[in-house]
């Protein structure tokens, strides 16, 4: 058999958020031209850096440099996403490269 007893009334809740999301990371400025052109240009002889080369030689130099520069940019709130496509890279390498 089934009852035909009417249902009690609900009541809606409260709930405990307020207002729209406010995003709490900043956003990306992007990667200007002049430094796109230097990641571009930095990038493919990074790659050829080794630990056992002279700090002389050109891809340790270049090795650096790109680190310096992909540093200072993460400092200024770009991604690491945007930084590796820039580079050529995967994300967790370029993780890696500015030490997160």
């Amino acid at each position: 058999m089934t009852s035909t007893l009417p249902l009690p009334d609900i009541t809606i809740p409260v709930l405990a958020t307020s207002g729209p999301y406010i995003p709490q990371k900043n956003t990306s400025p992007g990667i200007s031209d002049a430094d796109m052109t230097t990641i571009t240009h930095l990038a493919p002889i990074s790659r050829k850096y080794r630990a056992s080369m002279s700090n002389r030689h050109p891809a340790a130099i270049s090795n650096q440099d790109l680190t310096d520069l992909c540093t200072k940019l993460y400092e200024n709130n770009v991604t690491i996403t945007e930084l590796s496509r820039a580079a050529g890279v995967t994300y967790r390498a370029m993780a890696k490269r500015i030490g997160k």
